[in-house]
């Protein structure tokens, strides 16, 4: 489905094409945003393009699409009829990692890296805005109630997206049962609880809707339902330990973004695009990217002034405070880099400094899927191996088309799992024995004794693993 969005009156009638009439800015970054939230589907071609008839916010709207909403490759055109309605999803696929030019058909992970280096100036018009925008104005429906599905009217009208703090501060907490509204309210909720203190001198709505909305929704797996799960377990594993307001905003922003734009494969394969080592470099390109996004959101289109974000008591009782710190973001997030798996096993053999201890954190939280209970553990590894067996997309010869089964994987059952990807013992048995065990054994004898969260991870692990050596014994 095309979506086309026009301020003056649109003459345009074609089933594949959805018209819908936008007021001014905020109305047309609301209308979008809706789109994102509750009608754009995670393995179609859906596409927004803007009909350019308002000369008023021209300027505005290229802003916007170039510098914003990167990837929901949104096309600016002059004249309806000009619409390309032949796309393909595995061109999509292969393009977004590959392609060496800035592709206007498809979005393209070069395009989107370009724009960001090419950014020079803050237009304030969009960032006042943005940050005006709260999480109510993805409810107030500007968007044709038929395109939306009766799931998410219904979701809206009975106020369903408010989630209580017993389904998420527990490490039995599943993120696939979650909607996408509901998983916006945890990511806030948990932030805020953990922050209280801070005075951000941003809307915190809207720096979670356009973390969610850079996230790619076909990725099986480096989705955003990752990112917050791996919010979630971070939170819970800092519960009992005693971290400034400012380490903890800093460590729970930067797992929230810390696999923003993920292209959906891994650095092996991504190495192959010599444009991109051009503009990223050789090592942690993917980990590289993910803080880059959160850079040019924070600093080039929120344009927060990171220094002066601290309630002056707090800067005169910490010194070291000054708020999101982005130097530990960014080594924060390289830290999940599993390239760099090995290192940290022997960081832990050690004493661990204060930057190495909230690395291990954000690393044991985004492999932490293998420490859940066996159905929650189950479930991401039917996530990984559906990401895994999309590969074969990137292979212009494979005659595969799409890997989707169309299933509510929070539904799945642990056998069910297995049955749609076989291989998921075998991978989940591997993952463990040569990372998880040694790392979560590890954390365990460290920090067990005065944290017992550690000990519930690896005795999750310990059963998880005698689970699929039963099932590939049988």
């Amino acid at each position: 489905m095309i979506f086309a969005l026009h301020n003056k009156h649109l003459e345009y009638t074609n089933s594949q094409v959805q018209s819908i009439q936008y007021n001014n800015l905020k109305d047309l970054v609301i209308i979008i945003l809706q789109l994102r939230q509750h009608v754009l589907d995670y393995d179609l071609i859906d596409e927004i393009v803007i009909i350019n008839d308002c000369q008023d916010i021209k300027q505005d709207i290229e802003y916007l699409t170039k510098y914003v909403f990167n990837v929901l490759n949104i096309k600016l055109l002059t004249d309806i009829n000009n619409l390309d309605l032949n796309l393909n999803y595995k061109d999509k696929l292969i393009k977004r990692s590959f392609d060496k030019s800035c592709s206007n058909t498809y979005y393209t992970l070069f395009n989107h890296l370009t724009n960001i280096d090419q950014f020079t100036t803050n237009n304030p018009k969009v960032t006042r805005i943005l940050s005006s925008i709260t999480f109510h104005d993805l409810l107030a429906l500007r968007i044709p109630k038929d395109i939306v599905s009766n799931k998410n009217i219904k979701e809206i009208n009975d106020k369903t997206y408010f989630v209580s703090e017993s389904t998420y501060n527990k490490w039995t907490f599943n993120c696939n049962t979650f909607t996408r509204l509901q998983l916006l309210q945890i990511s806030l909720n948990i932030i805020k609880q953990n922050c209280k203190n801070i005075l951000f001198n941003q809307n915190l709505d809207i720096v979670v809707i356009l973390c969610e909305l850079n996230y790619h929704r076909d990725n099986a797996f480096h989705n955003f339902f990752h990112a917050v799960d791996v919010l979630q377990a971070t939170s819970v594993l800092i519960k009992s330990l005693d971290l400034n307001e400012v380490d903890k905003f800093t460590l729970l922003i930067s797992t929230l973004f810390h696999d923003s734009c993920h292209n959906g494969n891994n650095n092996a394969l991504l190495q192959k695009n010599e444009a991109i080592h051009t503009l990223i470099g050789n090592t942690s390109i993917l980990e590289n990217i993910h803080f880059k996004m959160l850079y040019h959101l924070f600093i080039n289109i929120l344009n927060v002034n990171l220094i002066n974000n601290l309630n002056h008591r707090l800067r005169f009782n910490h010194l070291k405070l000054n708020s999101l710190d982005l130097e530990l973001s960014k080594d924060l997030i390289l830290a999940t880099d599993m390239q760099s798996h090995t290192s940290f096993l022997k960081i832990l053999e050690g004493d661990l400094t204060h930057l190495n201890l909230l690395q291990i954190i954000i690393k044991a939280a985004d492999i932490s899927n293998v420490t859940r209970p066996l159905l929650i553990s189950s479930q991401w590894a039917y996530r990984i191996s559906k990401e895994f067996k999309s590969y074969e997309l990137l292979d212009e010869s494979s005659k595969i088309a799409s890997v989707d089964d169309h299933v509510d994987i929070g539904e799945l059952t642990v056998e069910k799992c297995v049955q749609l990807e076989p291989n998921t013992p075998n991978t989940q048995i591997f993952f463990i024995e040569n990372f998880a065990s040694t790392f979560f054994g590890s954390l365990d004898k460290k920090f067990s004794a005065e944290h017992a969260i550690f000990q519930e991870l690896y005795s999750n692990l310990r059963n998880n693993y005698e689970y699929w050596k039963k099932v590939v014994n049988k």
